[in-house]
């Protein structure tokens, strides 16, 4: 099982909402890197969440983590707070 499989079976109910992508291969000009792959997951998002749930886009808080991201305690709590 990948690593997404894995997290997605262990946090899948957690959220509201579980998005896996993956960047596809082959795209002329780009770079398999961070920044396509999250502008990937945020287009995936919007189609499959924010415009199917209607949701403001005022309303809307994202956070992107790899799966070896390290949250500390309460920046949760902390990002909510001063969103």
């Amino acid at each position: 099982m990948d690593k997404a499989a894995i997290l997605k079976n262990e946090y899948d109910g957690k959220f509201r909402n579980f998005v896996v992508t993956v960047h596809p291969d082959g795209i002329v000009g780009e770079l398999k890197a961070r920044a396509p792959t999250k502008l990937g997951l945020l287009n995936a998002s919007k189609e499959e969440i924010i415009d199917k749930e209607k949701i403001p886009y005022n309303k809307i808080l994202t956070s992107v983590f790899d799966s070896d991201t390290v949250v500390y305690p309460g920046f949760f709590h902390c990002l909510t707070y001063y969103f």
